[in-house]
């Protein structure tokens, strides 16, 4: 992967999620599955705390002299080195293909967002976009029960389930780069690992889509990324090219 400033700012939330003691209790239900992550959260914590330690307010003082390029060549690509390479990778993968929501890193995050909008477009004004026929409405459907945020809940009730109460001040310092209360970092902490899971299950959604739709309707929707990619500037990415995080984990 290489060290650019994008991947480095990315570890920086990255780094900060693997290190939360009750990720794998949120992760676990949706099948979400990281290898050795108690290890890489050992890690991962010692590192951003040492970082931390480092600065003029020391740990009190949050991320407020934070320097993204100092805390990951100085201290997180110190502490992922200890990994073992297929650790190291499959961690790599997920920052990059599950947690990252910039579309300049991820391409997940357009094809995402073309999905969304069509299916919010058809539930608003019953338009099919992209000509599926009586197919749209099963579409519809999948994607609604599938990346939903009610479906998530469903699916994984122990997103909000999570035990506030073992939340101490070094996990609020890490999480949070400010004297925000605990309940709002703990928020923040939810919501982005709601996230995560939404995109580990809409990559379930495009293989069942490669699968179930016709070239056509593929197509279409590849050309919608590809218009999208270009007006965001970023590199446009054919579907059949795309990474699968859930190829390593099924």
């Amino acid at each position: 992967m290489k060290n650019s400033w994008l991947v480095q700012s990315e570890w920086f939330s990255g780094a900060r999620l693997l290190s939360m003691d009750l990720l794998d209790l949120a992760y676990g239900p949706a099948g979400l599955v990281l290898p050795r992550l108690s290890e890489v959260r050992s890690i991962l914590r010692s590192c951003l705390k040492s970082y931390l330690e480092s600065q003029p307010g020391g740990v009190a003082d949050g991320w407020i002299h934070l320097r993204t390029s100092e805390l990951y060549s100085g201290h997180i690509d110190l502490g992922l080195a200890l990994l073992d390479q297929r650790t190291r990778n499959e961690h790599e993968k997920w920052l990059t293909y599950i947690h990252s929501r910039d579309p300049k890193l991820n391409p997940w995050v357009q094809y995402e967002d073309v999905v969304s909008g069509w299916a919010h477009s058809f539930f608003t004004t019953g338009l099919d976009d992209w000509s599926l026929g009586t197919d749209a409405q099963a579409v519809f459907t999948k994607v609604r029960n599938d990346i939903s945020s009610n479906d998530i809940m469903r699916s994984c009730p122990t997103v909000d389930l999570l035990r506030l109460e073992a939340w101490d001040d070094l996990m609020l310092r890490i999480w949070h780069s400010d004297d925000a209360r605990i309940e709002i970092a703990y928020e923040d902490f939810v919501v982005a690992v709601k996230l995560d899971i939404r995109m580990w299950r809409f990559q379930h959604f495009v293989q069942w889509a490669m699968r179930a739709l016709s070239q056509h309707c593929l197509a279409r929707l590849q050309e919608d990324v590809r218009k999208r990619a270009a007006f965001g500037g970023c590199a446009y990415v054919p579907v059949e090219q795309l990474d699968f995080f859930i190829e390593s984990n099924t």
